[in-house]
């Protein structure tokens, strides 16, 4: 009898540590497979970025040794505290893409992109459909197979959003539509699950200055807050009808938050006078599509949005409610990402993904492609529109229209996600729907000028 329950004691203790094997993170890496690297096509420099380093990634061991490095690393040499923008303004003529600033990071379509703040370092963070984060230290320079890209995987499904601590980055929570927020704890070195929802995760943000303070929003429409030191839900509202796209905290009002929805409305709430039976908004407004986002300013003078409604919206005014819609196509087509505008540096512009002409018919010519005596319909229409690539819009708050588009030879596919650096005005990191990343940079002034 005894013997009897030993084996079973052990069965159950093997079973239990292979269900927590397999639900923690997992390495993507076909060298470990016994394959070669897979190689996307558009890459030029760095093509050997899913050459994962056995150093940089150890996932087996459910360590997260390279990024913990690079953080702490970053943290003794670009210390963070008390670091201010003097000069916001950015020179439009002067932004141009890095050569060598592009690379494939991730295998899936980016969902989400950030860079680390610290002041004098490049260093992005992206999470993928796939479950996927990555860290890529621009400025590294390979040594012993490192290439400064680390991978790993704390979740079972698409990774909604990435929240970084702003002063000491020793944070970084990610959330999931595997209903759970994890917690990169750099000086525990490992991930580690902090809540779980009973709903997909679709937005988060963090309280300004407060990162144990978080926002997120669910599947069906609920904000939560949860704090992450009681671990345990403050607070709970049912704010929107359909799932909440984006949160996004005022800058300088903690309380004042707005959120996008895909119920087609994005609204501002005074979080210090919702009623949980009848939560009442500042400002509710309703565009004729889906709202993907919505965004603060950075002096909290503007909301932007984007809507697959095909249109920019700025509001200003009290409350939100003086608006100019700007018409730009939102729509992805056969991709499955969504444009997002963000803002800058600071009010004067939103950026944005732009969708050349030629992908946005390709799949209506494609049906045409084999009719009418095997004329090639998509060789025609490209031609045409040859000079029209993928991009980034720039459009001015002023002039209430797009004033620039940053192109690129080396720019092959739309950069859906945008990220703009907090402390090098400038610094603009796109993300795609192919797992690359590319960045925008101030090209040096001329000296003849």
């Amino acid at each position: 009898m005894a013997d009897n329950k030993r084996a079973a004691s052990k069965r159950q203790r093997s079973k239990r540590d292979e269900v927590e094997a397999t639900s923690f993170i997992r390495r993507l890496s076909r060298r470990s497979q016994g394959m070669p690297p897979e190689l996307s096509d558009g890459l030029i420099d760095k093509i050997d970025a899913r050459k994962l380093s056995k150093n940089s990634s150890t996932c087996e061991e459910f360590s997260c040794d390279g990024m913990v490095k690079t953080i702490r690393s970053l943290r003794r040499n670009d210390p963070l505290l008390d670091t201010t923008l003097t000069d916001r303004q950015v020179d439009l003529e002067r932004l141009e893409l890095n050569p060598n600033g592009r690379t494939q990071v991730v295998k899936g379509a980016i969902s989400d992109v950030k860079f680390l703040p610290a002041a004098n370092m490049k260093v992005i963070f992206v999470g993928d459909e796939l479950g996927y984060l990555g860290l890529w230290n621009v400025d590294f320079e390979e040594e012993n197979g490192d290439n400064g890209i680390y991978l790993y995987q704390p979740h079972q499904s698409k990774i909604s959003g990435i929240v970084i601590e702003p002063f000491s980055m020793l944070k970084i929570f990610t959330s999931s539509y595997d209903q759970r927020i994890m917690l990169l704890d750099v000086e525990k070195e490992a991930f580690e699950e902090v809540y779980q929802d009973t709903y997909a995760i679709y937005s988060i943000c963090h309280r300004v200055e407060d990162i144990n303070c978080l926002y997120f929003g669910d599947e069906i429409g609920a904000l939560k807050i949860f704090d992450v030191r009681a671990s345990t839900l403050s607070s709970l509202w049912k704010l929107h009808e359909e799932r909440i796209n984006t949160i996004h905290c005022k800058p300088d009002d903690p309380n004042i938050v707005v959120t996008s929805s895909a119920d087609r409305t994005f609204s501002v709430w005074d979080l210090r006078s919702i009623s949980r039976d009848q939560p009442k908004s500042l400002t509710t407004i309703r565009h004729g599509g889906p709202i993907h986002s919505a965004y603060f300013s950075p002096f909290g003078s503007f909301l932007a949005t984007t809507s697959s409604d095909n249109t920019i919206g700025i509001f200003g005014g009290e409350n939100y409610e003086e608006k100019f819609l700007i018409h730009h196509n939102n729509l992805s087509g056969e991709y499955i990402s969504t444009l997002r505008g963000i803002w800058g540096w600071d009010d004067s512009y939103v950026y944005i993904g732009k969708i050349q002409e030629k992908q946005k018919h390709k799949r209506k010519e494609k049906l045409k492609n084999d009719d009418k005596n095997g004329v090639d319909v998509i060789s025609t229409v490209e031609k045409k529109i040859d000079d029209d690539k993928n991009g980034v819009d720039i459009i001015s708050t002023v002039e209430k229209k797009v004033v620039r588009t940053l192109q690129s030879d080396y720019m092959h596919t739309v950069p859906y996600r945008l990220a703009a650096h907090p402390y090098m005005v400038g610094t603009l990191a796109g993300a795609t729907g192919k797992g690359k990343v590319c960045m925008w940079v101030k090209a040096a002034a001329d000296p003849e000028s």
